[in-house]
C-alpha cells in the first residue's frame, strides 16, 4: 500500500473540486465547528491564499492513488503549537480513519518534537472524541456546553506507537509514504520498513471498558 499526502497548494482541478464535495456534504458539515456551505469561488480563493500563509497547511490523503480524506494543521504559532483537523471523504476507506489521523500526528512531531497539538470536537461527535482519547491517547484540556478541547504530546504519541508495535495490531502493509508540500518546501519520502511506516488499522472497540 502507498499512502500520500498532497498539499492543497498543488491540488489539480478536480481534487479541488471533490474536497469541496465532501466539505459541503451534511455528514461532514454538520460536525464542523464553522457549518456554512462554502461556494467554489470563496474555496478557490482560499486554496490561493494558502500559497502566501504560515499558519496553516490543507493536505488530501490517498490510499494508492485514491483520494481518501482531509487532514489540516491550523492555529500554527511561535509558541509550537498547532490545532489538528481532518475528515474522511470516501466512506468506502472507513477503515482508514485512524491510519488518517496517526500519520497526521507521526508527521506533526517529527517536524515539532517538543510542541504539542490540539484538537476541537463538538460534543455531538462522540466517536471522535473516543478515538482520540482512547486509541490515540490525546488528553482532555478543557470542555463546555458545545465542545471538548483535547491535546497531544509527543510522549504519549510514542507510547501509542509502542502499543502498537508490541500487540502487532497490523493489518496494513505499508511500503511507501510521499509528502507533497508547498512550493516552498522540498517533498518527503519514507519507504516502508521501519516502526513507525508499519502502522495498520487498529481494530479496537471504542466504547470497550479499560
Amino acid at each position: 500500500m502507498i499512502i500520500k499526502f498532497k498539499n492543497f497548494t498543488k491540488l489539480n482541478s478536480e481534487e479541488k473540486k471533490l474536497v469541496l464535495t465532501w466539505r459541503n456534504s451534511d455528514r461532514i458539515r454538520l460536525k464542523m465547528i464553522n457549518k456554512d456551505i462554502i461556494s467554489l469561488e470563496n474555496h478557490l480563493k482560499f486554496i490561493e491564499s494558502l500559497n502566501f500563509r504560515k499558519d496553516c497547511e490543507y493536505y488530501l490523503f490517498f490510499v494508492d492513488g485514491i483520494p481518501i480524506g482531509v487532514i489540516d494543521y491550523t492555529n500554527i504559532n511561535e509558541n509550537n503549537s498547532c490545532e489538528l483537523g481532518s475528515y474522511l471523504g470516501n466512506t468506502d476507506y472507513q477503515k482508514y480513519s485512524i491510519l488518517i489521523l496517526y500519520y497526521q500526528l507521526y508527521f506533526y512531531f517529527k517536524k515539532n518534537p517538543n510542541s504539542k497539538a490540539y484538537s476541537t470536537i463538538l460534543k455531538s461527535n462522540k466517536e471522535v472524541y473516543q478515538i482520540n482519547k482512547r486509541i490515540l491517547l490525546a488528553k482532555d484540556l478543557y470542555d463546555d456546553d458545545e465542545k471538548y478541547v483535547m491535546y497531544f504530546e509527543k510522549k504519549s504519541f510514542e507510547k501509542l506507537t509502542q502499543i502498537i508495535m508490541k500487540q502487532n495490531l497490523f493489518l496494513f502493509d505499508i511500503k511507501h509514504i510521499e509528502i507533497e508540500t508547498d512550493n516552498s518546501s522540498p517533498a518527503n519520502t519514507h519507504e516502508g520498513g521501519g516502526n513507525c511506516n508499519k502502522l495498520r488499522y487498529l481494530n479496537i472497540n471504542l466504547y470497550k471498558v479499560a
